[in-house]
């Protein structure tokens, strides 16, 4: 259902959290490829310290330029201080926390930094603003203005909907289905839409 080579991200309406690890361990696993890389780095920078030969040296030169390229392409020297704007954007709590003494607001927000910093190409996101605060809401909201893959969403939160979406599909009764690109304001304002909500309805109960 989605394109080879492509990625979804998935936040349902209870969460789940790794309760072996705290709270910036489980953040930390939108990222840890990235964190390998930076590791892998490091640990040959330590092994230049060690006696070789010329033609392990020159190997380990030639990894860790390869690895330089990728750290400079994707800036991961930035990504702790990255994690820790996206952590306090959205209000996790401490990084050394257990997860297993976590509110379930808590738990939705450490859910959701770690989701956004996946970077999926396809968020798909199950009533994202519950159990969130006024301002948690408002810095998931903008995280999601910023993101530059596809969002698809279910919420009841009206101003969240109104700010986030740029295309409303409503399922009607019998498998229906109407689909507008527009804000959702102009959706529950159209007439054009109420009618065919209405003609859609009509013909599923004549039928």
């Amino acid at each position: 259902w989605i394109e080879p080579g492509r990625t979804a991200g998935y936040l349902p309406q209870e969460p789940q959290l790794d309760p072996n690890l705290t709270v910036k361990e489980n953040v930390m696993q939108a990222v840890a490829k990235k964190q390998a890389v930076l590791d892998r780095f490091n640990e040959i920078s330590m092994k230049f310290a060690e006696e070789m030969s010329d033609d392990e040296m020159n190997a380990l030169m030639e990894e860790q330029g390869q690895l330089q390229d990728i750290i400079d392409a994707q800036d991961l020297w930035s990504l702790d201080r990255n994690i820790e704007i996206a952590m306090d954007a959205l209000r996790c709590p401490p990084g050394d926390w257990p997860v297993t003494n976590l509110s379930g607001g808590e738990k939705r927000r450490v859910a959701l930094c770690r989701l956004l910093l996946e970077e999926p190409d396809l968020l798909l996101l199950d009533e994202p603003t519950n159990h969130l605060d006024m301002e948690s809401i408002t810095a998931l909201n903008n995280g999601l203005i910023k993101f530059s893959g596809v969002e698809l969403f279910s919420c009841h939160d009206h101003q969240f909907v109104q700010t986030t979406a740029n295309r409303i599909i409503e399922l009607l009764p019998g498998g229906g289905m109407i689909d507008k690109i527009t804000t959702y304001d102009e959706y529950l304002a159209s007439d054009d839409m109420a009618r065919k909500r209405t003609v859609y309805t009509q013909t599923e109960e004549d039928n």
